[in-house]
């Protein structure tokens, strides 16, 4: 059920040719006291993976696209959060703390079979399939600084990718495989900055720098940026066809929805609220974008019809 339809204004217009723009279309797919965020599309796009603290601490929840016939897939004491699906729609990757630590766990897409992935004292976070669903990327500061690895998806010895001195943020693959879109800063690992275990919603959008998008190159090695410093740029999410990323930023005043092609040359602000948006993952067929925003006093999951 489609709990509200409210109109946006439409999207600046900072570009001619093919490249996306809002409709005048968003809907709140929940509208619930607790917390809802991280949303991840199935990838036949019929259903939406989010965490949610409405059972009373971090759980994984599953709904239809419209916001109907929610389903609790995880029920654990602990944090588990940021469920990932498979390419192949059969698993979801995520992260929890039931163990004492930040670790990668997968499941079943219907919650059954969930498994431990990574065991090392370090940080573990934020999962990310390879479009052939045989490795996953993820976040963590096992090296001393937080860092891309990537590892088979059914676990084992991680891979090292990224190794410079600023700080890693939410990476994902790119469609082709070829490429993983980052967020780089020079402050410290922290994974509240981007959890929101805080009671205040604010804390999911503070954040302890500024940091820009980055594309790293996985045959060479090598990472080039794609915005500039000059404001906070995170939450790189790529569309299915790898020509554009839809991201997170402040340089309108407050967390809004912006896409950019992946060179970095050209721009298009999506939403304009006087709300904060986060985390926007593209709809399988690339007419929609869930997100997250605080625009009802609490964090729900969103979609923004693009075109």
């Amino acid at each position: 059920m489609i709990l509200s339809l409210l109109a946006s204004p439409a999207c600046t217009r900072l570009m001619s040719g093919p490249f996306p723009e809002a409709k005048e279309q968003r809907m709140a797919l929940t509208n619930h006291p607790a917390r809802d965020y991280y949303p991840s599309w199935s990838p036949d796009g019929r259903r939406i993976a989010f965490t949610s603290d409405r059972s009373g601490n971090g759980d994984i929840w599953v709904m239809d696209r419209d916001g109907g016939n929610l389903l609790q897939l995880t029920d654990d004491p602990d944090y588990d959060g940021f469920p990932v699906y498979s390419p192949d729609g059969t698993q979801i990757a995520f992260y929890s703390t039931r163990t004492g630590n930040y670790d990668i766990w997968v499941m079943d897409a219907d919650g059954r079979n969930q498994r431990r992935l990574t065991q090392h004292p370090g940080l573990d976070l934020h999962p990310s399939w390879s479009p052939g669903g045989d490795r996953i990327s993820f976040l963590s500061d096992r090296s001393g600084v937080n860092s891309i690895w990537i590892m088979q998806s059914v676990g084992g010895d991680p891979e090292w990718v990224t190794n410079g001195d600023g700080g890693v943020w939410t990476p994902h693959w790119s469609p082709d495989g070829r490429r993983i879109a980052f967020e780089s800063g020079q402050s410290p690992f922290s994974p509240l900055a981007l959890n929101p275990d805080s009671s205040s919603r604010m804390g999911f959008f503070q954040s302890p720098n500024r940091g820009q998008l980055w594309v790293m190159d996985l045959r060479t090695g090598k990472p080039s940026r794609i915005t500039s410093a000059r404001h906070h740029d995170w939450s790189p999410s790529w569309s299915p066809d790898g020509r554009i990323l839809a991201f997170v930023s402040d340089r309108s005043g407050n967390f809004d929805l912006w896409a950019v092609d992946r060179r970095g040359k050209r721009l298009r602000q999506l939403t304009r609220t006087a709300a904060n948006e986060a985390i926007p993952v593209w709809s399988p067929d690339g007419k929609f974008i869930a997100y997250v925003s605080d625009e009802s006093a609490n964090l729900d999951i969103w979609t923004l019809a693009v075109r």
